[in-house]
This record gives C-alpha cells, structure tokens and sequence, in this order.
C-alpha cells in the first residue's frame, strides 16, 4: 500500500483568498517514484487532471452558481502542463494557480475564467469524512487511493460516505480512468487527500487577448455561511485516523425519514452506548 502523504504543504489561511499561495514546500517522495512499475504514468496523469477538474467545477457551483466545461479544462491543463506535476493534485493546482495566461471555458462557454486553487491537505480518513459531512454530495476532495497491495493506484473526486458502509466513502473516476464509473474505498485504501476551494480571480469574454477583464462574480449566500465552517473544519483537524464505529441503531437514527417520537428515542439510545466514539456521536 502506498501510504505516503503526498504533500505537506499548508494553503493560505483565507478560504478563497485572492491571494497568490506560498510556494510549494520541499515534498518527501514523489509520487513517480511510488508509482508501480507496470502503471502508465500518462493514463495516472489524466486521472488527476479529470479529478481536479470535476473538484473545481462543483465547488464553483457552489461558491458562485457559475461551472466548468470539464472537457475544455482537461484538455488545456494537459496541453500546458509537465508530466511530472501532472502526478500530484496540489503541485497541479500551484499550477494552475500560477499560470496567468491559464483560462478556462465557463460551462456556457460564453466567457474564459482564471482560476485559484487552494489547497487544504487532509490528515487522514476521519478528516476527509468529517469534510464530506461539510458538503454531502458535492465532490470537494482529490484522493489517491490504491487497492491490489499498491498494484493499483488511482486519482477520484470524492464527494460522500458510503450508503451501507459508513467506514467507506465514494469517490467519481474521472477522465482516463476507464475501468469504472465510481470508486467505494477504505481508509486501507487511502495513500493521501487535499480538499480544493477554487476561486474565480477574473473573467473575460471569449473574443480572445483583447476582450476586457472583469471582476469575478460575488459569492452565493450559501457558500457565504459554508466558508467560515470549512475554515474551523481544517483549524480543527482530527486526533485520529482511524474510522468510528458505527452501531445500526445509529445508522437507523441517522437515515430516519423525519425526526418522530421513535426517531428521537433511536437517537437517545445511540447517544447511550458507552463505545460509540466521538466522531460518530457528532455526526448524528
């Protein structure tokens, strides 16, 4: 298994800041050299590109109502971008980040954005589910996971926990990965993560160089109220890696259509039992 954190840097402390990220800090072994053998560097560098994108593009939604064209992003990134920052999701978003000339489609494609891309590294798999709880359903993290002992290795854009296994979480294969449509792993699966807050640092129309630049576009009320929880979520941090135990009846209590009078009882009875841990009972 490939459990090497891949990146150690730390991102700005703004959440969609405006302003440029310090440089990258020296990283410990590069992923190309953790690669198996018989893996097609190329083919891994599209799945991180694909999952980097499709991260981009739904954060986008929710920060500002505006999307992606994913197609135009992959296309443009691969076209102006070494392989070897291709192997990292945070060196790729430095990247993109520092590429004044990097403009990207609106999923219109009425107008060429640029972009920034923060990054929030994740220090394990209770903190990649503690984030997903922040956004259910909106991939928000690029992970790396591996499965096969290490023969397999793969870039998904997560977005939620597992329907029936709360100890999993599922991520979206993307771009070059053509094996599947979703990834279900485990935190044995998990080799590293960093959850991404792009933001739109100006925009143009698509008339080409000489169209005027405009400001970006204000954030939705949403997202306004979102952002200062994700800022807490990553000061937080966890204290541990490992996964909680989750019990049925917290599962039970947990899915409850609507909150009754039994469902109120579920929930007192699994607040009750002496294990439950404490990232389960926040959860619920």
């Amino acid at each position: 298994q490939l459990a090497v954190p891949l990146v150690t840097s730390t991102a700005p402390a703004g959440i969609g800041s405006n302003e440029t990220p310090p440089p990258l800090q020296p990283e410990g072994p590069l992923l190309d050299e953790l690669l198996p053998e018989s893996m097609d560097r190329a083919e891994f560098g599209e799945c991180v590109v694909g999952a980097v994108a499709v991260v981009a593009d739904e954060m986008l939604q929710v920060k500002y109502g505006w999307g992606l064209d994913v197609a135009d992003v992959h296309s443009r990134v691969l076209a102006r971008t070494e392989a070897r920052t291709l192997l990292s999701p945070q060196k790729l978003a430095a990247h993109v980040t520092a590429r004044r000339d990097l403009w990207f489609l609106d999923w219109r494609r009425e107008r060429l954005l640029r972009l920034e891309l923060v990054c929030h590294p994740l220090q394990g798999f209770s903190d990649m589910r503690r984030r997903l709880r922040l956004l259910p359903g909106i991939p928000s993290i690029v992970a790396i996971v591996s499965s096969g002992a290490g023969s397999t290795v793969d870039a998904v854009a997560v977005f939620r926990v597992g329907c029936s296994n709360a100890n999993s979480v599922v991520g979206r294969c993307c771009e070059g990965s053509s094996k599947q449509r979703l990834c279900h792993f485990t935190e044995a699966d998990l080799c590293s993560a960093v959850a991404i807050v792009p933001s739109i640092v100006a925009v143009r129309g698509c008339g080409g160089h000489g169209s005027a630049t405009q400001q970006p576009p204000p954030c939705t009320t949403e997202f306004a109220g979102l952002a200062a929880l994700l800022a807490t979520d990553r000061d937080i941090g966890p204290t541990a890696t490992a996964a909680p135990r989750v019990p049925p009846v917290f599962l039970a209590a947990l899915h409850a259509a609507s909150p009754t009078a039994a469902t109120m009882q579920r929930i007192g009875d699994a607040l009750e039992l002496p294990d439950v841990e404490h990232d389960c009972a926040q959860e619920l």
